[in-house]
């Protein structure tokens, strides 16, 4: 996942410049967090015998 967004960081810098591609690469990993927070919170844990 990190090398995917590394790669795309320097895409979007190119393209849309530092301060764009960082705040992109914010909001995708916040949305990325909340989404894994949410799942997890949703998970039955595994009980010990």
């Amino acid at each position: 996942m990190l090398s995917l967004q590394e790669k795309y960081y320097k895409i979007d810098k190119k393209e849309f410049g530092t301060g764009a591609a960082t705040r992109f690469l914010q909001i995708d990993r916040f949305v990325d967090a909340t989404i894994r927070a949410s799942l997890f919170s949703d998970m039955p844990l595994v009980k010990k015998k």
